[in-house]
């Protein structure tokens, strides 16, 4: 007859099958979060504001129009430190109108309508309503500059929807997590249940509380973080074939992200072990024979 260990149970890989499912939909959940987080970011970052010029605007000023607006603190910076700004000709827009619609307006109107114009892309700090104003007054006023355009409603849009999500999610978030840890305060407690004589047996000749339960918090500690470790590489595996069938989503991929929620996953499986486990055991320590028989 084989000769069970004290903290082991015949249910381990049950506890770790279970563990790993409930973290790895906590860990879908997360990758929701981060694709949301980095899409909104992706677009706060390429937010741009339309600066059209007079039509006596003088090329030659352009470099010194481009130093004027670079010392601006609501221009934002590249990966180099280089202020995000482009310059578009007017001859260049007609160029591109052209292209797009396949129409020739030269051939109607007899000359150029469109402006030079300057892009600008704007600091993530100053997206929002009020301060965009306060740009677009700025810009206005700058001798040259004939209009001043941005997306109005991108913006306040942008603001509804993250406090709309933020609440949904914060609800759907709170469900999850209070799913994942009944789930695991269950399987645990019942997989200690089956060696609750053996507990109480060890306590009645004279074992102390913590050398009872230390064997059975490290174990369930070890099985809780390979669940996580379960849930991780199943989540790594899934991202893998989604790549393969959606290939821009990589676009929104921050590996440094995706590996501090793996090791979330990581902590949070051998933490909700750990726990789940001592506070289980403690329930049969100081039990008599007749309430050993209540789950």
């Amino acid at each position: 007859m084989k000769k069970k260990s004290l903290g082991k149970t015949g249910s381990s890989w049950t506890v770790i099958f279970t563990i790993g499912l409930a973290l790895f939909n906590l860990g879908v959940f997360g990758l929701i979060l981060l694709f949301g987080n980095q899409m909104s970011k992706i677009i706060r970052q390429n937010f741009e504001i339309q600066v059209f010029m007079n039509q006596d605007f003088d090329l030659g000023s352009v470099k010194e129009f481009q130093k004027k607006l670079a010392s601006e603190p609501f221009v934002a910076r590249n990966k180099n430190g280089l202020p995000s700004i482009n310059y578009i000709s007017k001859e260049e827009a007609g160029q591109r109108f052209m292209v797009e619609t396949g129409e020739d307006f030269s051939q109607f109107l007899g000359e150029n309508p469109l402006r030079d114009a300057f892009s600008i892309k704007v600091s993530e700090r100053y997206l929002s309503p009020e301060k965009l104003k306060e740009i677009k007054t700025t810009l206005t006023a700058i001798p040259g500059v004939f209009e001043v355009v941005y997306v109005e409603s991108l913006i306040d849009s942008i603001q509804e929807n993250i406090q709309k999500i933020t609440l949904i999610f914060s609800a759907i978030a709170f469900l999850l997590v209070f799913t994942a840890v009944w789930l695991i305060r269950n399987t645990i407690r019942l997989s200690i249940y089956s060696q609750r004589f053996l507990i109480r047996t060890m306590s009645l000749v004279g074992a102390n509380n913590w050398f009872i339960q230390k064997p059975f918090v490290w174990n369930m500690l070890l099985q809780g973080f390979i669940g996580g470790l379960l849930s991780g590489i199943c989540l790594l595996l899934g991202l893998h074939f989604v790549k393969d069938y959606y290939p821009p989503i990589q676009m929104v991929l921050v590996p440094e992200e995706i590996g501090f929620l793996i090791v979330i996953l990581l902590i949070s499986g051998g933490f909700l072990g750990g726990l789940t486990s001592w506070l289980s055991i403690r329930k049969y320590i100081n039990k008599n024979l007749d309430q050993l028989h209540i789950y």
